[in-house]
């Protein structure tokens, strides 16, 4: 793979693939960061809305949580950021932040272990194949469009 290319999978869709694979490494960028961030958008409520409620803090912290792109060289990541601890009233000097806990499980200093409540993940999953099928949609306007203007 050349350096600075974007490695695609398109989800079985094989023409989508060679497609972008006769793409410059800019374009692919181009077409795939908008398209990533609007995925994020779209799925970031969901995660809200699945987020276990104590205090409601994290369920409003996350519905209103910025994106963010983490590029590389051959990576593009868009996430949904975590508030920080004073957004969710944890003290400064708390050792734990309770969003990760949540999520993946932990162990308490007695050595009881919390089973993991993984809202993240399960929201995910349960949108999986209707994200694959925005993706593919909103790759191909991305090409299509970027094609026109050649």
């Amino acid at each position: 793979m050349p350096q600075g290319a974007i490695d695609i999978s398109v989800f079985g869709d094989k023409a989508l693939e060679r497609k972008f694979a006769r793409l410059g490494p800019k374009l692919e960028k181009k077409i795939m960061r908008p398209v990533l961030r609007k995925a994020a958008k779209r799925i970031r409520p969901a995660i809200a809305q699945a987020a276990p409620v104590d205090t409601g803090r994290l369920k409003a912290a996350l519905a209103t949580a910025p994106i963010r792109s983490i590029r590389s060289r051959t990576q593009i990541r868009i996430v949904v950021k975590m508030p920080e601890r004073d957004a969710l009233g944890i003290p400064d000097g708390a050792k734990g932040y309770y969003p990760y806990a949540i999520e993946y499980g932990c162990t308490k200093k007695s050595g009881r272990v919390v089973a993991a409540r993984s809202y993240i993940r399960a929201t995910v999953d349960a949108r999986m194949d209707s994200e694959h099928t925005a993706l593919r949609r909103d790759i191909q306007r991305g090409i299509i469009k970027e094609a026109k203007k050649k």
